[in-house]
């Protein structure tokens, strides 16, 4: 702002424009000066003796958190409410009493004189809890038994009760599977070699022909081919062979195995007519409901493979509403033959009769093998691969005609399907073999199953029963020598031995014996097999079987006696080997003093008293010094400790 210069004064003067106008202009600078310098001193703070200004801020939310902080004295009161920490830990005098509540000790002398209340003590060496009350230490984890039983109070109870349900004792089981519990029995074929699967959808009927065979129902529905008062006649016969003791439908009723094929039948005519009616209204009392339709609708062209799959589906439902325990077996039809001199056959459109044929046999093929596992309660009998094969022939021995087939081996698949046989359990026979040595079929029907103890020589089934003989049929190549004391089983059921064999004719052995013997036998059809002890059991020569350190080495021998020598031959017919280590590489077994010769039907043994010989390569012999005559021409077991090197 500039100064202004001018001359004093007084009243009176006057004053020129010009000073008037630099007095204007001095005026208006200064007042806008002063308006800004008012401006810079209302920004600005009143300075305050003894405080100097800063240019660090000092926020509001930072005076409010300094407020917050408790005073020294306070935090003093705070901190000495808390633990200290040595060496990273809490002193336990500074813990809660129930932290260390829990005190543990080797053992109850190892406890406190006084104990402490609140406290637990624990025994390691049979972590055992107690508490101290008052004046003793009490134990806090037993439980009050009085009344209950103890260990050995169930021990004595369960003596001599049977551990689980047996099979031939008091339930049976389906191929080696308990009945009991709950699931469903995994079941193969029974006794077949041919594994047919699913086999477990059949679980209804095989428990049914196990425990109630005489009972249980089996019903063919189908056409000619199963009408049995026509093509399918030699069907019951055939089933029949095979309901004999000891065989895959033992038991079996075949008056429960009732015709219900009708010839000429179509699939579609059950269904709409009377037929799939008559089927619900028995189906209550079928156990196994066996069909097999098809052929009279493919051989006249009137269905395809689709149409019979569902009508099969319609006809299993229905059954099965009306009995959900109804087990059922699809039987495919054969396949036909390429020729037709019955007229059975239309050719249709195709090109051939022999393409007709084979395009025929497919459909059916294709119509049950699409709803082979489409039922729970269903199995597949696919005839086609197992019996006649997928090819249509000119002429086969299977069949009786171009669609009607003989039914050897429709019926051999059948029962190998549908078959029950208890299978043979190593647990039963070794417990048998314990309780009765010498006849432990007694115990258990199958131990001569047992291969350890028993080799099976001949199989074969009854042909014949006489009062004192028994015809076998069996392979001609299977016939040897039986000796006294092998033992004849009649379907696992009745057994006897001392028989004389012979060879009636190529296919039959003739089993002769006493009159008498086959009293209490009501067998009459079934399987006859014979086996051979391997230890010619009897109580005396299990001491000896089981003493393999002192006599590793036996085997059968044949007796003959002259005076005081005993011949043992050891390669007569029938005389061979059937332990291990009857012989070894380089050496061969030879008499000396101790060995023990154990003649049939002997109830001691014969203890050698003196070393023998060689008489040749196939007789041992001995000098045993007093009359041994009561051995001669029997068969006996020799157990003995010592080899001979040649």
């Amino acid at each position: 702002m500039a100064k202004i210069t001018y001359t004093n004064k007084v009243t009176g003067d006057t004053v020129s424009a010009a000073d008037m106008n630099e007095i204007k202009s001095s005026v208006n600078t200064n007042d806008d000066t002063a308006i800004a310098l008012a401006a810079t001193v209302a920004a600005k703070v009143d300075k305050v003796t003894g405080k100097q200004l800063s240019t660090e801020d000092y926020t509001t939310a930072e005076k409010t958190k300094l407020s917050a902080l408790p005073l020294a004295a306070d935090l003093a009161t705070t901190l000495a409410a808390k633990a200290d920490l040595v060496a990273g830990k809490v002193p336990a005098g500074q813990l809660p009493s129930y932290v260390d509540d829990v005190l543990e000790f080797a053992n109850l002398a190892a406890f406190p004189a006084t104990g402490e209340s609140g406290k637990l003590y624990v025994t390691l060496d049979t972590n055992f809890t107690y508490r101290w009350a008052t004046s003793v230490y009490v134990r806090v984890d037993s439980v009050d038994l009085t009344g209950y039983a103890t260990t050995s109070s169930v021990n004595t109870g369960l003596a001599g009760k049977q551990a689980t349900l047996q099979s031939g004792t008091n339930i049976k089981t389906i191929n080696g599977t308990s009945l009991l519990g709950s699931g469903d029995l995994v079941i193969s074929g029974g006794g077949s070699s041919r594994e047919v699967a699913n086999n477990s959808n059949l679980k209804n009927w095989l428990l049914k022909l196990a425990t109630d065979p005489a009972n249980a129902v089996l019903q063919n529905w189908g056409d000619s081919t199963s009408d049995f008062a026509g093509n399918a006649a030699s069907f019951p016969g055939l089933v029949g062979e095979y309901i004999g003791t000891g065989q895959l439908l033992d038991g079996f009723d075949i008056d429960n195995m009732p015709n219900r094929g009708v010839s000429g039948l179509k699939l579609a005519d059950f269904i709409s007519g009377s037929g799939l009616t008559a089927l619900v209204a028995e189906a209550p009392n079928i156990d196994l409901l066996v069909l097999s339709f098809g052929i009279n609708d493919v051989r006249v062209n009137s269905a395809t493979a689709e149409q019979i799959s569902t009508m099969l589906l319609t006809v299993m439902d229905a059954a099965t509403t009306a009995n959900p325990n109804i087990s059922i077996l699809l039987r495919m039809p054969n396949n036909f033959l390429t020729v037709s001199p019955n007229g059975y056959i239309e050719q249709g459109s195709y090109p051939s009769l022999a393409a007709a044929a084979q395009a025929q046999s497919e459909i059916l093929y294709s119509a049950y093998k699409a709803i082979e596992f489409a039922r729970s309660n269903a199995v597949l009998m696919d005839t086609q691969e197992y019996i006649f094969g997928r090819t249509c022939k000119a002429s086969s021995p299977l069949m009786n005609d171009e669609i009607h087939p003989n039914y050897n081996g429709i019926v051999e698949l059948l029962v190998e399907t549908i078959g029950y046989t208890e299978p043979f359990k190593i647990e039963y026979s070794n417990a048998a073999i314990a309780a009765n040595f010498s006849q432990p079929w007694t115990v258990y029907n199958k131990a001569l199953h047992d291969t350890s103890y028993y080799k099976e020589l001949i199989k074969g089934k009854i042909n014949f029963i006489g009062s004192t003989f028994l015809d076998v049929s069996c392979d001609p190549y299977t016939m040897q020598k039986i000796f006294p004391n092998d033992i004849i089983s009649i379907g696992d059921k009745f057994f006897f031995n001392r028989a004389e064999a012979n060879v009636l004719n190529d296919g039959v052995l003739r089993l002769s014996f006493d009159a008498g013997t086959l009293t209490g036998n009501t067998v009459t059809k079934g399987t006859v097999a014979i086996y051979r002890s391997l230890y010619n059991n009897t109580p005396l020569t299990q001491r000896y079987v089981k003493d393999t350190n002192n006599y590793p080495y036996r085997r059968y021998v044949s007796i003959s006696t002259s005076g005081t020598y005993l011949y043992l031959g050891t390669q007569n017919e029938g005389l061979y080997p059937y332990l291990n280590a009857l012989r070894v590489k380089g050496g061969d077994m030879v008499l000396q003093a101790g060995d023990i010769l154990i003649p049939e039907g002997a109830t001691a043994p014969i203890v050698l008293a003196n070393s023998g010989g060689k008489l040749n390569d196939d007789v041992l012999y001995i000098d045993q010094g007093v009359d041994v005559s009561s051995a001669n021409g029997k068969i006996g077991m020799l157990f003995g400790n010592h080899l001979y090197e040649v």
